[in-house]
């Protein structure tokens, strides 16, 4: 039995025989046919039976996706034998996933009172507000949603867990992306009508500039996945597309000496970091915190500590934006949480134009202020 992250509720129609099509942004994880996508761990008990994954139990084990997934909305059915138990694993390794990623029971329990262990249950860690499965051998609809930190679970229309993982101290320790997984428990279970919508999207494929624009000096390039910058006479790289509300998540490692910066709801027109706002990186692991340093919004909001870390290290942020909202969070300190309409702060001294004044949708993008700077694992959720 596993346990990880966040998950959702939703239903999936059902026809027995074949995968179901996909909707509303939603993309099989099985084609109704065979195992291709899936990777057994564990016991050769596994099989396709009229468009539904079968397993007939055994010694134990699991049948993982190939694929990894971050943030997202899951949704299956799912048929327990008698006095039958099972899993659905989110955020899983393929090792002890129960710890390493999170578990949403599956379980013979029908008209009990609910528990850590109970049927939809984040198993071990959260109890479900009500009971909500269905007899042995009857289809049970389940939904669970990942989202940034939050998991959903409803079952048959049911919501019946919502959890913060970051106020649930087992499962802030968690890894916040990994494998979907179904468990072999030595019953026999069926699951169908498996399909999947991320949530999140990786703004850069790691291989080559593909949905970016680039202003100012060519300098640069995909290298080993990353977005890397050789330095030279300044500009900005920023994605053809625009954005106003979202979640942007990113790592980055400067070199010693390097200045660069993260432009949020920029313009292509005038200076990115005052048409919009740019989250200044710089070299200065250890110095006090301000409104040019690492982690400001730069000449304007200074962070509450400076939390970056010494020159060739990779640091993580997340800058989110909604509305007139924003927070940004580094190397998982949250360091800005503000009102870009608050007049307090606008009365401030605030470099070129006043956070009020900015534009509330554009482009993300990076820098290049002649310093060799790398990016990996851009990814961001429209909200």
């Amino acid at each position: 039995m596993a346990r990880t992250m966040v998950v959702v509720c939703i239903f999936i129609i059902g026809v027995t025989g074949c995968a179901a099509a996909p909707s509303d942004g939603f993309t099989p994880l099985f084609n109704g046919r065979d195992l291709s996508g899936w990777s057994v761990a564990g016991a050769k008990v596994w099989e396709v039976q009229k468009g539904a994954i079968a397993c007939k139990g055994g010694a134990g084990g699991y049948l993982f996706t190939d694929a990894e997934y971050e943030d997202f909305v899951l949704r299956l059915e799912y048929q327990i034998s008698s006095k039958g138990n099972s899993g659905i694993f989110c955020h899983s390794e393929t090792v002890d996933p129960a710890t390493r990623g999170f578990e949403v029971q599956v379980l013979d329990d029908y008209g009990q009172e609910p528990t850590k262990n109970t049927a939809g249950a984040i198993y071990d860690i959260v109890s479900p507000y009500r009971n909500a499965s269905k007899p042995a051998g009857e289809w049970n609809k389940v939904e669970i949603t990942c989202d940034q930190g939050r998991i959903i679970v409803v079952m048959n229309g049911i919501k019946i867990v919502d959890a913060e993982t970051s106020q649930i101290p087992e499962l802030a320790i968690r890894p916040y992306k990994g494998r979907i997984g179904l468990q072999d428990h030595g019953n026999a279970v069926k699951f169908r009508n498996i399909e999947i919508k991320p949530l999140s999207f990786d703004l850069f494929n790691g291989k080559d500039l593909s949905g970016w624009w680039v202003m100012g000096a060519p300098c640069w390039s995909a290298e080993e996945g990353m977005l890397v910058c050789s330095g030279g006479q300044g500009g900005w790289i920023l994605t053809e597309k625009e954005y106003g509300d979202f979640l942007l998540r990113l790592e980055y490692a400067i070199a010693p000496g390097g200045n660069s910066g993260i432009a949020v709801r920029a313009t292509r027109t005038g200076n990115p970091a005052f048409t919009g706002m740019e989250i200044q990186i710089l070299d200065d692991a250890g110095q006090p915190a301000n409104i040019h340093g690492s982690g400001s919004i730069y000449g304007a909001v200074a962070p509450c500590r400076n939390v970056a870390k010494p020159a060739g290290e990779w640091n993580a942020a997340a800058i989110r934006c909604r509305g007139a909202h924003m927070t940004v969070t580094v190397n998982g300190v949250r360091i800005i949480d503000v009102d870009l309409d608050d007049p307090a702060l606008n009365a401030l001294p605030i470099q070129e134009r006043k956070l009020n004044e900015r534009v509330r949708s554009g482009c993300v993008g990076v820098q290049n202020h002649g310093s060799p700077v790398r990016f990996r694992n851009i990814r961001i959720n429209p909200l």
